[in-house]
Formats: C-alpha cells, structure tokens, sequence
C-alpha cells in the first residue's frame, strides 16, 4: 500500500512536470517572494477558515474515541467512513465553485445553481439511500457493528445542511 502511494506520487510529480514544461513554465525557476508580499492577511484568513470548517468533522473521531469502548468506536468510525466519502461531494464541488466563480459574480448564480443541484439530486439520493439503509450497512461489518446504525443514519441525513454550509462559505468567498 506504502509502495503504491509513493509511485502515484511519483508519476504524478512527473505528470505535472511534463504538463507545465509543454505549457511553457520553466521548471526550477526561483521563487520571487515578492510576489508573495501582501498576501499574509488573506491567506491567515483563508486557512483560519478552512481549519474552522474542517476541525469539527476531522475531531468527531477523535472525541469518540475517547468516550466510547473500542467496539463501539470502530462501529463509529466504519459509519464515519462511510458518509466521508459521501461529504466529498459538495466539499469538491464548492471548492471548484469558488474557483470558477472568483472575479466572476455575475455569472456566480448559474454556476451555484448548477452545482447545488448536482449535489442535492445524487449526493442527496445517495444521503437518503445510506440513511435509509443504514441497518443493512452495518450489519455487513458484523452484528458488533450494528450499534452504529443510528450515527450512519443522522450522519447521511447532515449531508444537507452541509451541502448548504459549504456553498455558503464559496460564496462568501467569492464575495471577498
């Protein structure tokens, strides 16, 4: 597994290598750190953000851990698992909105309504079928597992003021 993450990583420096040198950039070129200049505030701001949003999500585990007895945290965390892969979504898609969309705000609200609908018809579809199968789900893992159906199920069913949360700060970006 270690291995396979070290060649991805590899052939992926090199594909961006290759990709930027065909673009014209010249590879090992200095960093001009006066570029740089001026942009302490904003990006002190942006990752103050982007650890405000993360921090709750990423300690859920961690504070679970700490509580509960080791078969119910590994019930836990196979649900967190679970709907992780399923808050991926908006979390990409906001992002690649802000990207779009910044210095742009006028053509901002077609893109924000193209991408909530994205995420609220199969993101919200597959919410629902996760919340509403959430039973089946963890006894897949094992009968021990079955404590975590109701955290599967409140876990899917936040998927939607996540998506809301999400889109929110991309706009407030956007905004400035």
């Amino acid at each position: 597994m270690v291995w396979a993450w070290v060649i991805g990583t590899a052939v992926s420096i090199v594909a961006t290598a290759g990709h930027m040198a065909a673009r014209g950039h010249r590879l090992g070129q200095p960093i001009r750190l006066a570029e740089l200049r001026g942009r302490a505030a904003m990006t002190f701001r942006h990752n103050t953000l982007n650890i405000s949003l993360t921090l709750p999500r990423m300690a859920l585990p961690l504070l679970v851990a700490s509580m509960l007895d080791a078969h119910a945290n590994a019930a836990f965390y196979a649900a967190w698992m679970i709907t992780s892969f399923l808050y991926v979504l908006p979390m990409q898609m906001s992002t690649v909105l802000f990207a779009v969309a910044v210095g742009d705000t006028r053509g901002l609200a077609p893109r924000l309504r193209a991408a909530l609908q994205v995420c609220l018809l199969l993101g919200g579809a597959a919410a629902v079928a996760i919340a509403a199968l959430a039973d089946l789900a963890m006894r897949s893992f094992g009968p021990s597992y079955e404590t975590a159906t109701p955290a599967l199920a409140v876990m899917a069913i936040a998927y939607f003021p996540n998506v809301f949360k999400q889109f929110y700060v991309a706009v407030a970006r956007v905004d400035n």
